[in-house]
């Protein structure tokens, strides 16, 4: 009854302030909550790591300004439709709309056709993704995928299945169906949204603890391509620097011993690091090439190593011709290999275990 004695000018002022109240409490109560929950989840990571935490608090202002913007443009359309509504009905409608009945609800068969298409796509790309850099991006488009057809699923795909088995008469006018089926249809129309961010927050805790598991998994992966507790990379470009780079690794040892350190199971060795592209057996090296023509699955970090380095490093005694390389880390078919459209003889090599090359994210090659 509180609307009786207003105009719709009235009301919409009423819902104006009750929007502009709504967010000031709402932005005020979630920076606060905000802050003080990154604050923990930063002392959480400080923990982990095993270091000390800083002091004060770490506001930003952009992040302030961003959330103050989105959550005025939501109330802003809220606020707008409110008004189209006011305006369309009159006071006396909207006082007794409480009073009205539920709508039939009226499943949308396109929607829920285009909702099982894209999670057919989705599961199909999450399949057939190779692992590499390009599978980090189709993985986020096929996540796009999944909540979108969940949603349409659940909002649109499960009333029209239950509108379809009402339309069957011999399934639905039966004692075991009849209630079931039609409460089931109004329940899907009210909670189908709530049920489909149910089963992606729940999709995304398992996707969470399994990339936890991987992670922890890895580890020992990782600690071999990072053998070292201390690595020393010094770049040079002249063979005129082999005095200087004696100098530089004395320096290091020196360094060491006398901060109280005995340095152990010392390891030098000399390599040329480059850029290209691998494709079919070729090593494409050109600069034009692999800007222009650079696929992320196809992009190669190129160690070259001499044959002695190699073979100290990893305790081997390989033996090659003049004119024939050593590969590792690329399977090698038909015993050669292109590089910049010279042929070369190869054959297969493996990997070395006690040289650091965990600096890239792209798969890696050596050449001996």
């Amino acid at each position: 009854y509180n609307v009786l004695g207003m105009n719709k000018r009235n009301i919409a002022r009423i819902l104006l302030w009750e929007s502009i109240y709504t967010l000031i409490t709402s932005i005020l109560c979630g920076l606060f909550a905000g802050i003080l929950l990154s604050r923990l989840a930063q002392l959480c990571l400080y923990k982990l790591i095993g270091t000390e935490p800083e002091s004060g608090l770490l506001i930003d202002l952009g992040a302030v300004l961003i959330a103050f913007f989105i959550f005025a443009v939501i109330l802003l359309l809220l606020l707008l439709y409110s008004f189209v509504r006011i305006g369309r009905l009159s006071a006396v409608k909207l006082l007794h709309s409480e009073k009205e009945g539920e709508k039939a609800p009226k499943g949308n068969i396109f929607a829920a056709l285009i909702g099982a298409v894209l999670l057919c796509i989705a599961y199909y790309l999450s399949v057939t993704t190779n692992a590499g850099i390009d599978a980090i991006f189709i993985f986020f488009i096929a996540v796009i995928l999944v909540i979108a057809a969940s949603y349409l699923l659940f909002i649109s795909g499960s009333v029209s299945l239950c509108r379809i088995l009402m339309k069957n008469k011999k399934y639905y006018y039966r004692a075991n169906h009849f209630v079931s089926v039609s409460t089931m249809a109004y329940r899907m129309k009210k909670n189908g949204a709530g049920l489909a961010s149910i089963c992606i927050l729940s999709t995304m805790v398992l996707v969470m603890l399994t990339s936890t598991i991987s992670l922890f998994s890895g580890i020992q992966t990782s600690t071999l391509i990072r053998s070292r507790d201390i690595s020393l990379l010094i770049q040079y470009g002249s063979d005129k620097l082999g005095d200087t780079l004696t100098e530089y690794c004395d320096t290091a040892l020196d360094t060491v011993k006398k901060n109280g350190g005995e340095p152990e199971n010392l390891l030098s060795y000399d390599y040329l690091e480059a850029a290209g592209l691998y494709i079919d057996g070729e090593i494409i090296m050109n600069p034009v090439e692999v800007v222009d023509n650079a696929s992320a699955n196809q992009i190669r970090d190129i160690y070259f190593i001499t044959l002695s380095d190699y073979n100290r490093i990893n305790g081997l005694c390989e033996k090659i011709l003049s004119g024939e390389l050593l590969i590792a880390g690329e399977e090698i078919t038909g015993g050669g290999i292109k590089i910049n459209g010279t042929q070369y003889s190869a054959k297969q090599a493996p990997m070395p275990q006690d040289i650091t090359y965990g600096e890239t994210i792209y798969e890696v090659m050596f050449v001996v």
